[in-house]
C-alpha cells in the first residue's frame, strides 16, 4: 500500500522567562531537573516550572520528563501548556492513548490551543483514528490556517483514508504556503500515482529529488513511478541510485528486480530478490517472485524450493501451489504435481496474498 507519512508533532509549548544560563554539566535534561526539584523545594514555584519545561525541551523521552511535568501541573493546574507539554512526552515514548487524554485537557482549558490540536490529531493518526486526527486538524488550521505542517498531516491522513482528492487539495494549499517542502511534494506525488496521473506525479517527485537530491526513498518513489510507466530503463537508475544511498533498503532490491525481471532479465532480478531477501528472508512476496525468475531460467529445483519455502509460511497459498505443481509436471513428479494441483483447487483460487506486486515507500516525517 502506498501511503505518505505525517510531519513530526509540534515541539513543546515554550515557557519566557528572564533567568541567567544555567552552568551545565553531565546530561543537561538531568541538570534542570534537578534544579527544578531544588527550586520547587525552596518554594520558587514558576523558576521549578521553567527548569522542568528546559529538561522536558533537551531530552522529552528521559526518565523524569512526565514527572517533571505532573509536577508542575500540581503546582498550576490550570495551565494548558504543562497537560501539553506532559502529553508530548508520553507521544515521544510511544504511549499515545495517554498522550491524547493530556492533550484533550489542554484543550478542555484552552480550545484554540493549536499545538495541543495539532499533536492531539497526529496522535489519534499514529493509532488509526483517521477521523478524530481529521478533526483536530481541521480544528488546527482554523486556528492557524497558514500552518504548513498541520495541511500536510491532513493530507496525509485523507490519504490512508483513500480520499485523495481532499489528499491531494491539502498538500497542494501547503506547498502554497511552504513550495521547497520537499517531504509534500514527494506525498502529493504519491497521491497523483494512486489516481493514475503518471505525467503529474512524476512531475512532483522531480521537485522532490531537486530539493533533497540525496534523499534515498525520493529517488525509489520516483522510479516506481518509473515503472507504473513502464520505463524500467530509468527505473532501475533511480532504484540503483537509491540503493547506492541506502544499502539495506529492502523495496529498492525487490522493486529494481520486478523492473529487471519485466526486461526479461532474470538472472539480475535473481540476484535483487536474493538481496532483499537477506534482509527480509520470510517475504512471501519476494520468495514468489525469486521463484518465477528462477523458473524462467529453467532453474525449476530453485524454483520449487522457493515455492515450498512460500507454502510453510503461507499455508494457505494457491498460488504457490499452482506454480509448484506445473514445475513438478515439467520434473516428471507427477504424483507432486498432481497433490499439489489438487490442494490449490481447494484453496480459493482468487487469493493474492503472494502475487507480484512492486512495495512503495513513504517519506520519512521532517523533523
Amino acid at each position: 500500500m502506498i501511503q505518505t507519512t505525517p510531519l513530526d508533532s509540534e515541539e513543546p509549548a515554550a515557557m519566557d522567562n528572564g533567568n541567567e544560563p544555567v552552568e551545565v554539566v553531565g546530561d543537561p535534561a538531568e541538570v534542570h531537573h534537578a534544579r527544578g526539584f531544588a527550586l520547587r523545594r525552596e518554594g520558587h514555584f514558576e523558576l521549578a516550572i521553567e527548569a522542568y519545561s528546559k529538561a522536558i525541551k533537551l531530552n522529552p523521552t528521559y526518565a523524569g520528563a512526565v514527572e517533571d511535568f505532573s509536577k508542575a501541573i500540581q503546582l498550576m493546574p490550570t495551565n494548558a501548556d504543562f497537560y501539553h507539554n506532559r502529553g508530548f512526552c508520553h507521544r515521544k515514548q510511544g504511549r499515545y492513548d495517554v498522550a491524547i487524554r493530556d492533550y484533550s485537557a489542554a484543550i478542555e482549558l484552552n480550545p484554540t490551543h493549536f499545538k495541543a490540536l495539532y499533536n492531539r490529531a497526529f496522535s489519534y493518526d499514529k493509532l488509526e483514528a483517521f477521523d478524530a486526527a481529521i478533526a483536530d486538524y481541521t480544528a488546527a488550521i482554523q486556528v492557524d490556517p497558514k500552518n504548513a505542517n498541520a495541511l500536510h498531516n491532513r493530507g496525509s491522513t485523507w490519504e490512508k483514508m483513500k480520499n485523495l482528492p481532499e489528499a491531494i487539495q491539502d498538500f497542494t494549499m501547503a506547498l502554497a504556503l511552504q513550495p521547497d517542502a520537499a517531504s509534500t511534494y514527494n506525498s502529493r506525488g504519491l497521491a497523483y500515482d494512486q489516481q493514475g496521473k503518471h505525467v503529474l506525479a512524476l512531475q512532483d517527485f522531480h521537485a522532490a529529488n531537486r530539493l533533497e537530491p540525496q534523499n534515498p526513498i525520493f529517488l525509489h518513489n520516483r522510479g516506481y513511478c518509473f515503472r507504473n510507466m513502464g520505463d524500467f530503463d530509468r527505473a532501475i537508475v533511480d532504484y540503483t541510485e537509491a540503493l547506492r544511498l541506502e544499502p539495506d533498503n529492502v523495496a529498492a532490491y525487490s522493486n529494481r528486480g520486478y523492473a529487471r525481471r519485466k526486461q526479461g532479465r532474470y538472472d539480475g532480478a535473481v540476484d535483487d530478490y536474493t538481496a532483499a531477501l537477506r534482509l527480509d528472508p520470510n517475504s512471501t512476496r519476494t520468495l514468489s517472485n525469486r521463484a518465477y525468475s528462477y523458473a524462467k531460467m529453467g532453474c525449476l529445483v530453485e524454483s520449487v524450493a522457493d515455492y515450498s519455502a512460500v507454502i510453510a509460511l503461507e499455508g494457505h497459498n494457491a498460488y504457490a501451489y499452482h506454480n509448484r505443481a506445473i514445475l513438478y509436471e515439467k520434473m516428471g513428479r507427477t504424483t507432486l504435481a498432481k497433490q499439489d494441483f489438487m490442494t490449490a483447487m481447494a484453496l480459493d483460487q482468487t487469493s493474492t496474498s503472494s502475487t507480484s506486486k512492486p512495495v512503495v515507500t513513504s517519506s520519512h516525517p521532517r523533523r
